[in-house]
């Protein structure tokens, strides 16, 4: 009889144990403006319960209805969650609240490779999102390559801001947006949802390279303060038209996609 609880216990322990952590951490992310956090460890929370024997009240609950009522209150947002626009393959795309299965590969590689870098301010005839995103892909270390490739994602679905617009805290409407499609991304292809740092580093290095290769910007003192990095030393920039990029991209994801093992939700 005493081997039953030094089997049932250790389980159960664990998980109340790893429930409380995903709590502290998702109230924590919350109390220091870190929506795309809180949303990760929320969503483990909200996991780790369905597995537990004991299941707990949802502590999020009370917090997400009050902000869905008085948004919804104020701006009519419940109907803007349900729109949704036609993607490239046909598939309804609901911005707001964009769910896994409404994400394709192709759909993100033809927009990818239409959507020009720094808004179209570049001294090439054009230098699209796809390339940056298969070179980022490049730059990291292989376990976080796919993740390198999909970082933009969501911009082709919602397009991209200005920093200082985007970094505006009245814009925050438009993060929430961001985070959440980029969870539905994740969720698509079997990623963890936390950016891994050396896709950070990549993304600054590769965007110094790009300000010294496809744009205007001439003083490698300002590229590198603005940028937090060095441009590649050894590497010259050379755009690729869009269908070139998008082919590209989706060589880059197929062989991506063979070299990894994902989870069975993964498609």
């Amino acid at each position: 009889m005493a081997l039953v609880p030094k089997i049932e216990s250790p389980q159960g322990v664990a998980l109340e144990g790893e429930l409380d952590v995903a709590e502290r951490k998702a109230i924590d992310a919350l109390a220091r403006y870190k929506f795309q956090m809180f949303g990760y460890w929320a969503a483990i929370w909200v996991h780790l319960n369905r597995l537990a024997k004991n299941r707990r009240s949802n502590p999020f609950r009370r917090l997400v209805e009050a902000a869905r009522a008085e948004i919804i209150a104020g701006s009519g947002v419940e109907a803007c969650l349900r729109s949704y626009f036609r993607a490239h393959s046909g598939k309804h795309v609901h911005t707001l609240d964009p769910a896994p299965e409404e994400i394709e590969i192709d759909d993100i590689a033809r927009s990818l490779a239409r959507i020009c870098r720094f808004l179209g301010h570049v001294d090439v005839d054009f230098y699209s999102v796809a390339q940056h995103s298969v070179l980022v892909s490049q730059l990291v270390p292989p376990q976080d390559a796919f993740w390198g490739l999909l970082h933009d994602a969501s911009e082709a679905y919602l397009c991209d801001l200005p920093r200082p617009i985007k970094r505006d805290r009245q814009m925050s409407a438009y993060r929430i947006a961001e985070d959440r499609m980029m969870l539905a991304v994740c969720r698509r292809f079997g990623l963890r949802f936390e950016m891994p740092r050396s896709v950070e580093e990549a993304d600054r290095v590769l965007l110094a390279t790009e300000f010294r290769d496809v744009t205007s910007v001439d003083d490698l003192d300002w590229i590198r303060e603005e940028c937090g990095a060095e441009p590649l030393a050894n590497y010259f920039i050379t755009p690729w038209p869009p269908h070139v990029a998008e082919a590209r991209f989706k060589e880059r994801y197929t062989q991506l996609w063979l070299d990894r093992e994902f989870p069975e939700t993964a498609k």
